[in-house]
């Protein structure tokens, strides 16, 4: 029920200013524009570092981008011995683990070579790049059409260990160690 009386805004005037983009140019008269290294506020990914324009990304800078998986992530960390972020992105989630509680690989899934540059640059703004349980793997993962699971299997040799894959798109078959994919 809209409110009545001086000053008061009823929702439809609200949804018009929204859609008129008033809110959007206030965030832009504001809020600095450019992407650089900034230290997130709050949240779970606090302390950490990333490049970030808070113009499209101040959510993860405020602690309140994809929230809802926080307490799910809080209470899996320390209980894991390896993990896989499929969709890495720019690698907040691998990078939060790297630093809190990693005691074994970390697989970062992310087929888009943007982001992979982008990954690789934030790991290395939080002392990350040359961690070698940060296994960045710029494939798809997820389903084929011949085989509806994807395997993952960590084998030790001496050059270290080492992603055998089965199941990524276009491939036939699992692939042999000389086809693994190395440690970035």
């Amino acid at each position: 029920m809209p409110r009545s009386g001086r000053g008061a805004v009823s929702p439809t005037a609200a949804d018009a200013m929204m859609k008129s983009g008033a809110v959007s140019a206030i965030k832009s008269a504001l809020v600095p524009a450019g992407t650089r290294p900034r230290k997130v506020a709050f949240g779970l990914y606090k302390g950490l570092t990333f490049d970030l324009d808070l113009r499209c990304e101040s959510q993860l800078y405020l602690g309140l981008w994809e929230r809802e998986t926080y307490r799910s992530i809080q209470q899996a960390v320390g209980r894991f011995v390896w993990a896989i972020d499929v969709g890495a992105g720019s690698g907040e989630l691998c990078i939060r683990l790297l630093r809190t509680a990693a005691t074994g690989p970390i697989f970062a899934f992310e087929p888009q070579a943007s982001r992979v540059a982008v990954l690789r640059h934030n790991a290395a703004l939080n002392h990350c790049a040359d961690d070698s349980r940060l296994i960045i793997v710029d494939k798809l993962a997820g389903t084929t059409t011949a085989d509806d699971s994807l395997a993952i299997e960590i084998k030790h040799d001496r050059g270290g260990q080492r992603l055998l894959r089965q199941g990524w798109p276009g491939d036939r078959g699992r692939h042999s160690p000389q086809d693994g994919c190395r440690r970035s």
